[in-house]
């Protein structure tokens, strides 16, 4: 899209370079160049200053961004992630901070939020005191409102002007959603769910993820499914956020995700 780097690009940069692999018990780093191996794709300066790839220190493989010639405390590095985060979400957000010209002075990760016609929105995540001694981890977990997200930056300010910023290894890692649906990968077979009018409920090995997924053979018409009952789980004038994949028996079709209240008489 657009010509940008695909993630595998970075992937093989930090390879090639012997770059330490990712947690695999964590969630996926949706940061392609986390650790500023191919250069300074992704990051810009929020306010003034001058943006450069410092080679004398990094605080994993050979590279760090430097941010020189701040003019306010709240000038930074700056990484954009609109693309890569989704309303009514919640993200584990982390990088590493050194600075220069200074003994000591505190570092802020702060996102900056903006939704369709509002204000943006500072939220700061996670403050530390920095020095140029060694690199501090700056962690915090960035919540996303419920609405047309515009622009969303991450942002790392709070040193006087004069001192040069370096930011290494940030990740950003999507909080799983706590599920209300039991079973809601079919590992238990079809156990709390059932055939939403004529069809025969089972399950199949062609799974998204896991051992099995549930199918539903035999249907009658375009609105026989698969169903879950959830009165039990969910509150009246509560929002709730649904997602599922799904797979069709043909080459393509229209499919949808569709809720309904029933009662004693339809069911």
């Amino acid at each position: 899209a657009e010509y940008q780097k695909k993630p595998a690009y970075f992937g093989y940069v930090d390879g090639f370079l012997g770059g330490p692999l990712d947690n695999p018990a964590l969630a996926p780093n949706r940061i392609g160049n986390s650790s500023l191996e191919a250069g300074l794709d992704g990051w810009s300066v929020t306010g003034s200053g001058q943006l450069s790839t410092d080679t004398s220190h990094a605080h994993t493989g050979l590279r760090s961004a430097r941010v020189s010639g701040r003019t306010e405390t709240s000038h930074g590095p700056s990484h954009d992630i609109s693309s890569l985060v989704a309303p009514a979400r919640d993200y584990e957000v982390s990088t590493w901070v050194m600075l220069a010209g200074a003994t000591s002075e505190a570092a802020t990760l702060s996102a900056l939020v903006t939704c369709a016609g509002a204000e943006p929105v500072r939220s700061p995540l996670a403050s530390a005191s920095a020095d140029a001694a060694s690199w501090v981890e700056l962690a915090g977990t960035l919540s996303l409102p419920n609405c047309n997200l515009e622009n969303v930056v991450l942002h790392v300010e709070g040193p006087a002007a004069t001192v040069d910023v370096l930011v290494d290894d940030l990740a950003l890692r999507e909080v799983p959603l706590p599920s209300l649906i039991d079973n809601p990968d079919f590992e238990s077979g079809t156990d709390g769910w059932f055939a939403f009018g004529p069809a025969v409920l089972g399950t199949t090995l062609d799974a998204h993820g896991g051992d099995q997924a549930a199918i539903a053979t035999g249907r009658t018409d375009t609105w026989n499914g698969i169903a879950v009952d959830l009165t039990t789980k969910v509150a009246p004038r509560a929002s709730y956020l649904a997602e599922a994949w799904m797979k069709v028996g043909t080459a393509s079709d229209t499919v949808a995700a569709s809720w309904s209240p029933l009662t004693a008489a339809s069911v």
